[in-house]
C-alpha cells in the first residue's frame, strides 16, 4: 500500500461515469465482451475487454488507475485489457457454435443472482433464459428471495437442483417456487430437478439472440448430492449437450 500511495503522493484517484479523476464513457456491452473509453489526465484510453458485463469496467478502470499510477504507458495497457482472461465460471460464455449465448456463473445467493442477471439483461437482444437452483443445508431464508428475484430479472426459469447435499431437492425448489409465485412469475417458470434435463430444455427452446445463465455451479467440478460428492463440471456438461443437440 506504501509504494503506491507515493506513486500518487497521497492523491485521492476517483473511478466513475461522472465526474471522477477516471471517468468511464460510451461503455459498450455485448456477449462477446466489454468495451468503453477511460477519460482521464493522461488522455483518452480506449478498452476493449473480452470480459463480460457491466460491473467489468469498473474492475478494469480501477486497474488501470493503479498501472497508470506506476508509469506504464497507454498503448502497453490497451493491449494488456485485450488479453485479460475470463475467471473460471464468473460470467463464462461457453462457445460451441450455436446461436444463442451460454454464460456460467457462481452467482447463488439472491444479491448475486440480481447482479448477474441485470448484467445478462444488458447485453440481450433477445430472452434471458436462467436455469439455477438452491442449495440444500445453507440458509433457507434466501430460497424464496432467489425466486422472487429470477422472476423479475429474467424472461424464462428452467428451476432445477443446485446441490441438495443432506435435503429433499423437491423441498429445496418448492421454497423457491414460493418467491416465482409471490411475483406471478410461475407462469414463465418449468420445474426439472435433473440439471442436465433442465439446461437441455433451456438450450432446446433458445433462439439467436437468447442468452442462457447458468447459475449456481460456476467453476466447481463436483456437486454435493445426497451426501455424496459427484462429479459435475457445468461447462463441459453445456459443451457436450450443445454438441448432443447439433449432431
Amino acid at each position: 500500500f506504501g509504494y503506491f500511495a507515493k506513486k500518487v503522493k497521497n492523491k485521492l484517484i476517483t473511478i466513475g461515469k461522472g465526474r471522477a479523476t477516471y471517468q468511464i464513457k460510451d461503455i459498450n456491452l455485448s456477449p462477446s465482451g466489454t468495451n468503453f473509453t477511460l477519460v482521464s489526465a493522461k488522455g483518452l484510453i480506449t478498452i476493449a475487454s473480452p470480459t463480460i458485463g457491466e460491473f467489468n469496467s469498473y474492475n478494469i478502470a480501477v486497474a488501470v488507475a493503479i498501472v497508470v499510477a506506476v508509469g506504464c504507458e497507454k498503448e502497453r495497457i490497451m493491449e494488456a485489457v485485450t488479453k485479460l482472461p475470463i475467471v473460471p465460471g464468473r460470467m463464462e460464455p461457453i462457445n460451441e457454435g450455436q446461436q444463442f449465448t451460454v454464460l456460467v456463473d457462481y452467482a447463488h445467493t439472491p444479491d448475486a443472482l440480481e447482479n448477474a442477471l441485470k448484467s445478462v439483461k444488458s447485453l440481450t437482444k433477445g430472452k434471458v433464459r436462467l436455469v439455477f437452483g438452491a442449495t440444500g443445508d445453507r440458509d433457507k431464508t434466501k430460497r424464496a428471495p432467489m425466486g422472487e428475484v429470477s422472476a423479475r430479472n429474467s424472461d424464462f426459469i428452467y428451476l432445477t437442483d443446485d446441490e441438495t447435499y443432506s435435503e429433499n431437492g423437491d423441498d429445496i425448489r418448492m421454497q423457491v417456487m414460493e418467491g416465482i409465485k409471490k411475483v406471478h412469475g410461475n407462469e414463465r417458470c418449468v420445474e426439472i430437478a435433473d440439471r442436465r434435463e433442465a439446461i437441455k430444455a433451456a438450450f432446446m427452446d433458445s433462439k439467436a439472440g437468447d442468452v442462457v445463465l447458468l447459475a449456481g455451479i460456476g467453476h466447481q467440478d463436483y456437486r454435493a448430492m445426497g451426501g455424496k460428492k459427484l462429479a459435475w463440471d457445468e461447462r463441459e456438461v453445456a459443451r457436450e449437450i450443445i454438441k448432443e443437440l447439433s449432431s
